[in-house]
């Protein structure tokens, strides 16, 4: 025989409409409007009936005893425990089982035990429903979930369980995963690796400034007075991001944009111009032929290192194309958002303080006291260093990264969600301000002219000096300049969740 939703004999969980949920067998109702139960271990407890769910109060009130009648007038006092094959199962108050005919009951009994049978359902369906919710919620599919829950009355969508399903369903994963397919040339599939970034304000900009000096751990002084790149991070402003979103823990790797390459034949702007640009070991800057992200040419290239001599082209064509590989809004950062991470929750020049003493525990950077470091060496493998309290790798030094933004001056006013997509009206090419006329000629094919749209590299890289790679640095270059230190890493954005 199926037991009721409406046997109060029996011990079961109860909501309150606050939300909490708490297991005990019903004793009795008294007239102040409290409700008595007996917990589990046997102690009593005393709830206001108005704090319980609508449910459970209806429950309550059917499951009292009462005096049923049959239509030919004769009557029995007792609970209704069962109703099952249309016969109707009463627990007198001597503990006897009386079983009567639904049908020979009286037409107000019948309402009540109609009304005890839907009531019975509901709770079965609730406690189905709460399993679903809970598998949904496991799954991130908040979508489902939240149709799951709003199925029931309003009372009971104040239950901690549902409460608590629903939004872990809703809350971003701490880490999201994007998978790219087969690796290249390999077996097995190759894979994003992303963090969370929670919403939240910061300032923005650079600490330190051209004239700027710092000391090397041997004493040696670092000038960068006529560094072209160096006095673009000012002023400092205070920028709010209002959205979270994921980013990724390291810079795309040569095996990752390689996946990329098999899959879609994609040329890249080094294929098409046949050239990249970089240096040899004295310092010197030349175009290297045939140099190009497979073999950037003076430096030995690796699956786990960061894919090199990429322009802002190819890092969007890597996005695109990665967007449709998975059900994600795969993109890159903004420069706000870089920064935001770069920075994790500091205000100090680098991540590691505002002295660059500790800055190798976190990035390979020009500098004779980083282990491995030498002219020409090339990047490192990513992930190799310690990352920041956030647990990004390599924002400073490694690699160059691309972001979305163009190259703008900044105002020094406040900024919410900030992202320049749209070509300035007016942009000063800062760097002629330092440099000769002899820099200038050597250098066109990097600097470009002022009236030509530039976007915007963050985090320095293995060949760029101290300042070079502060959390506040911006470097700006055409959209199709692909230097051997030209990196990025990818962010997604939160409305890709839900596809």
């Amino acid at each position: 025989m199926a037991v009721s939703a409406t046997d109060l004999s029996v011990a079961r969980n109860w909501t309150g409409q606050s939300g909490k949920i708490f297991e005990a067998t019903f004793v009795e109702s008294r007239d102040d409007g409290t409700v008595v139960f007996n917990r589990p271990d046997g102690s009593p407890m005393r709830v206001y009936a108005k704090h319980l769910s609508q449910a459970d109060r209806e429950l309550i009130e059917l499951g009292q005893s009462r005096t049923w009648t049959s239509r030919s007038d004769t009557t029995v006092d007792g609970v209704l425990v069962a109703s099952k094959f249309g016969r109707c199962h009463i627990r007198k108050e001597d503990g006897t089982m009386v079983a009567i005919q639904a049908t020979r009951l009286s037409a107000e009994d019948q309402a009540i035990v109609k009304q005890a049978s839907s009531l019975d359902l509901y709770f079965s369906s609730l406690y189905k429903a709460r399993e679903r919710i809970a598998k949904d919620a496991a799954g991130r599919n908040a979508e489902v979930a939240v149709k799951t829950a709003a199925r029931y009355r309003p009372d009971d969508m104040a239950l901690v369980f549902l409460n608590e399903a629903i939004e872990k369903a809703k809350a971003p994963a701490d880490e999201l995963t994007i998978k790219l397919g087969q690796k290249y040339e390999g077996t097995g599939d190759e894979k994003l690796e992303l963090i969370y970034v929670k919403p939240g304000s910061f300032t923005m900009g650079c600490r330190a400034t051209p004239d700027d000096h710092f000391k090397e751990e041997e004493g040696k002084l670092m000038s960068y007075a006529h560094d072209p790149w160096a006095g673009n991070g000012k002023p400092l402003h205070k920028v709010t991001l209002t959205k979270g979103y994921y980013l990724g823990k390291t810079e795309v790797t040569w095996a990752q944009f390689a996946s990329f390459i098999q899959d879609t034949r994609y040329q890249t702007d080094a294929d098409s111009q046949g050239f990249s640009m970089g240096g040899t070991k004295h310092g010197d800057w030349l175009k290297i032929e045939g140099a190009n992200w497979e073999k950037p040419g003076l430096y030995e290239q690796a699956p786990e290192k960061p894919v090199t001599c990429i322009s802002w082209n190819d890092a969007q064509a890597f996005c695109k194309w990665a967007s449709k590989k998975s059900r994600y809004e795969v993109r890159l950062p903004t420069e706000a958002e870089w920064e935001y991470a770069c920075r994790a929750g500091t205000t100090t020049i680098w991540y590691t303080g505002d002295t660059p003493r500790d800055l190798a525990t976190v990035a390979f950077w020009m500098n004779k006291n980083t282990p491995g470091w030498e002219p020409g060496c090339g990047p490192i493998a990513v992930g190799s260093l310690k990352p920041n309290k956030w647990g990004f790798y390599d924002m400073h030094g490694n690699c160059h990264e691309w972001v979305a933004d163009y190259y703008t001056h900044y105002t020094g006013e406040d900024l919410v969600d900030p992202f320049f997509d749209e070509f300035p009206d007016e942009i000063l090419n800062y760097h002629y301000k330092y440099q000769t006329t002899e820099d200038k000629a050597r250098s066109f094919w990097s600097i470009g002219r002022p009236d030509q749209g530039r976007r915007i590299l963050r985090g320095g890289g293995w060949c760029t000096p101290g300042v070079g790679n502060q959390s506040g640095f911006r470097r700006h270059e055409k959209p199709h300049n692909h230097l051997w230190y030209f990196s990025f890493r990818v962010a997604v954005t939160l409305k890709g969740l839900a596809k």
